[in-house]
């Protein structure tokens, strides 16, 4: 990966693992809609802070996520995360670009509810 690289934080709130309910239709959820919106407030903002432009090329993206208890989960927050930040129209132009994605769970500092939530960077690939 190259240097060009941007990153940011999102809290647990914004991490969501489904994105739609069936009522006479499938349709997204009030939660998948409100996590999408805050993830591309954060996105927005980590771009401006880092003079970073829209990016046109291929990407390279890692997210660590951190747990604020014990309980088990399945590893499936991709799509509102993704989508949040395409919804941002700060970072790129579709999550299309991305050719390496990389998720993992920080378990070294165990649970925390202060520091739940998700850290992401996004690079530029050569």
């Amino acid at each position: 990966m190259s240097d060009a690289s941007m990153s940011f934080d999102v809290p647990w709130d914004a991490l969501v693992s489904d994105n739609r309910k069936y009522v006479t239709g499938y349709i997204l959820s009030k939660e998948y809609r409100d996590a999408k919106a805050l993830i591309a407030e954060f996105a927005i903002a980590a771009a401006k802070r880092a003079a970073w432009g829209r990016q046109e090329g291929r990407l390279g993206v890692e997210i660590v996520v951190r747990y604020p208890d014990r309980r088990r989960r399945d590893l499936n927050f991709q799509k509102a995360f993704l989508d949040g930040i395409t919804a941002s129209e700060a970072v790129w132009l579709d999550d299309s670009q991305i050719r390496e994605i990389y998720w993992r769970f920080d378990d070294t500092i165990g649970p925390n509810k202060t520091n739940a939530g998700a850290s992401v960077t996004v690079r530029v690939l050569p």
